[in-house]
């Protein structure tokens, strides 16, 4: 997990640099077979000497995140053991690209401050963002119910 936590840090210092001209998804249909939303779900333990410096990295997060046009949803969960579990959703990877520049210094902190356990990716993936993140499991859209 340390060369995915290092591929992770490096491809948070080359995020696209061309603009992202478009952060609204198109109105989906209730009922359908594909959109363009990405979701992510990351399991990871903190490191416990950096707890205090995560909820602070965490709460700079979110200060930011409530701001995007482009996220839909960004939660954080911890089980009784320790382990976290962080659930983002995005209207589009633009969406996602955005988030990552926009969170780039708190994104590298909380890359030092954890030890990934696994990552889930849901949505159409770019090539370049399975490689750059290391993306191993991937779902892409099959079928769904939207109410």
């Amino acid at each position: 997990m340390k060369n995915l936590q290092k591929s992770l840090l490096m491809a948070m210092t080359i995020l696209f640099t061309v603009g992202i001209s478009n952060l609204n998804a198109q109105e989906n249909s209730k009922v359908g077979d594909s959109d363009e939303t990405l979701v992510f779900v990351f399991a990871f333990k903190v490191k416990p000497e950096n707890e205090a410096a995560y909820q602070k990295m965490l709460g700079e997060t979110f200060a930011i995140t409530k701001n995007e046009p482009g996220t839909l949803m960004y939660e954080v969960y911890k089980d009784e053991n320790g382990v976290y579990c962080q659930y983002e959703r995005y209207t589009s990877e633009a969406a996602c690209w955005t988030h990552l520049q926009n969170t780039a210094k708190q994104t590298q902190q909380w890359l030092e401050l954890t030890e990934m356990q696994q990552i889930i990716t849901m949505g159409q993936a770019s090539a370049k963002l399975r490689e750059q993140f290391q993306l191993k499991e991937v779902y892409t859209p099959f079928k769904k119910v939207e109410k």
